[in-house]
């Protein structure tokens, strides 16, 4: 045989074990111009190797430093696609079950993204942006913590021992049953109308420092409420979202196909549990 070996599509492990790298280096007398070895008759080319070192990134002293470990590592590949064609692998069980796997994943991937193209083109995203920019644009935001607690008699407590010197951060901690107790409260960064309006309301009135002097109630329980800061949003540029704007346009769109599928479909669910579950307590909107 006298077929050049194909360069391996990925050279995810260059750097194996020393036991690995068995192949020994042709003698310069025997080498052959252009090719760097032969492996049961099929060339493996200098210019291969050289492909695989460009693809890590590597040049001068540092490609010449692992240039014999990538054509071992090269060598290593085509003995071991040597072994598998003799092995006969597509007839291999295992390997039919995960290839119709396989097959079955790439024709959802190709199929939905043949029905969702039309939908995430620049034109939508573009569309999306400026809906987006007239939703935030001179949007006043803060940042606040809070501490949830069951009742209204609880809440007051704690503002009690707000007023008693303790922190916040800590209260929070130790006595919030919202799952941002980790993190001291902390909500992050909102605008009004992501919060239910009751929380929204007093959090907004609040100075930057301060927390609520008196608890506050809403469909989550009884909370204490401390603003850390108050700004005007920033409307992050369209290079800046254009890509989360096109997933969530798919993530929309494939959406409203699936429920389209199920309106048409004959679809009986016998079991009683396929409701999700809520596992945590939040202020935020759903």
């Amino acid at each position: 045989m006298s077929t050049r070996f194909r360069l391996p599509a990925v050279l995810s492990v260059i750097f194996v074990s020393a036991a690995l790298l068995l192949a020994a280096p042709l003698p310069a007398a025997a080498q052959e111009e252009g090719v760097a070895a032969i492996v049961n008759g099929d060339k493996i080319l200098s210019k291969d190797v050289d492909k695989a070192i460009d693809m890590l990134g590597l040049k001068g002293k540092e490609a010449a430093q692992v240039k014999g470990e990538v054509l071992n590592q090269i060598i290593n590949e085509k003995l071991i696609e040597d072994a598998i064609l003799k092995a006969n692998i597509e007839q291999n069980a295992e390997y039919i079950k995960r290839l119709d796997i396989l097959k079955l994943q790439l024709q959802r991937q190709v199929f939905l993204e043949e029905q969702i193209k039309d939908q995430i083109t620049d034109k939508y995203v573009k569309a999306e942006y400026e809906k987006f920019v007239k939703q935030n644009k001179g949007k006043s935001e803060i940042r606040a913590r809070h501490i949830l607690v069951p009742s209204e008699q609880e809440a007051q407590q704690v503002i009690k021992e707000l007023d008693g010197g303790a922190d916040f951060v800590e209260l929070a901690k130790k006595r919030s049953s919202d799952t941002s107790s980790v993190r001291g409260g902390d909500l992050g960064y909102f605008i009004s109308e992501e919060m239910v309006p009751e929380f929204s309301k007093e959090a907004f009135a609040l100075k930057a420092g301060s927390y609520s002097k008196k608890p506050v109630k809403t469909q989550f329980g009884w909370h204490v409420i401390k603003v850390e800061d108050k700004r005007e949003r920033a409307v992050p540029k369209f290079e800046q979202v254009a890509e989360p704007i096109r997933q969530k346009l798919g993530n929309d769109a494939v959406r409203k196909m699936v429920e389209d599928l199920r309106k048409k479909a004959d679809v009986k669910i016998l079991t009683s549990d396929a409701g999700a579950k809520k596992d945590d307590k939040a202020t935020k909107k759903n």
